[in-house]
């Protein structure tokens, strides 16, 4: 087996974030009808405690997606970017941690020597 080394840990997200209201108010409008007790999803909402979400996508272009399949494209794509993002974080962070490590290494090496 092969040993596995975390060289890093970065973080990202899709660019569309929506607060919790928005994402009630859009749901409340696109499954309304659909739907006899609004109120119920209201409540689902509210007791997620969150206070927003991102997405993978605009709030208005996930009505236009047609099916499972065009969904999990889009998410897919949206992923690939969001991870490539995370990893160019985590290098910079690494990155920045190795010259941070070198900087007081250095400072305590002049502190130790006068």
């Amino acid at each position: 087996m092969t040993d596995l080394t975390i060289l890093g840990v970065g973080a990202a997200f899709p660019p569309s974030y929506y607060d919790q209201d928005t994402l009630t108010e859009k749901f409340v409008s696109v499954w309304g009808d659909r739907h006899w007790n609004t109120a119920r999803l209201r409540a689902l909402h509210e007791y997620a405690v969150v206070g927003g979400r991102h997405l993978a996508l605009p709030i208005d272009d996930y009505e236009s997606l047609r099916g499972l399949g065009a969904a999990n494209d889009a998410w897919i794509r949206v992923g690939l970017d969001v991870g490539a993002e995370a990893m160019v974080d985590a290098d910079t962070r690494r990155s920045a941690a190795r010259r941070h490590r070198c900087a007081l290494r250095g400072f305590g090496d002049g502190i130790a020597d006068a």
